[in-house]
């Protein structure tokens, strides 16, 4: 144990705070079902996930309930990270095609009009992408 962890404990203790936790242990049945015991996993013919902390002395239902809220907390999250990643990436992506037909036509060469127009019809679609996906990198 290193002196950080004793200088956070002490207090703790110092101030009367029962902060013992119980064990619960998430299990994979070998038929691909889930679900969480407070014996090893081992025990129900099942492999071992995860061991989990929950506080002592609520009934097992409502530690179970903690672990599955903080879950989709965990879940919910990555899922926004993932989205505003990807959300990023189309941005991007987007803003590297308006580019790129900019740059087509700052270097005065001759374009056909037909390929003009299909620009502007594309340039148009790609700002209402970026609109739609509000991108703000621009």
């Amino acid at each position: 144990m290193n002196f950080r962890h004793i200088a956070v404990a002490l207090p703790v203790a110092l101030a009367g705070i029962d902060l013992s936790a119980a064990t619960i242990y998430e299990c994979r049945a070998y038929n691909g079902s889930s679900f969480f015991s407070t014996g090893l996993c081992a025990q129900h013919q099942a492999a071992g996930v995860a061991a989990h902390s929950v506080p002592e002395g609520m009934p097992f239902e409502q530690q179970v309930r903690l672990l599955e809220d903080s879950n989709n907390r965990k879940m919910a999250s990555a899922r926004a990270e993932d989205d505003s990643r990807n959300r990023n990436s189309q941005c991007a992506s987007i803003d590297d095609e308006l580019k790129r037909l900019e740059k087509k036509y700052t270097s005065w060469e001759y374009v056909p009009i037909d390929e003009v127009n299909a620009d502007q019809a594309k340039q148009r679609d790609l700002r209402a992408k970026r609109s739609q996906f509000q991108c703000h990198s621009r």
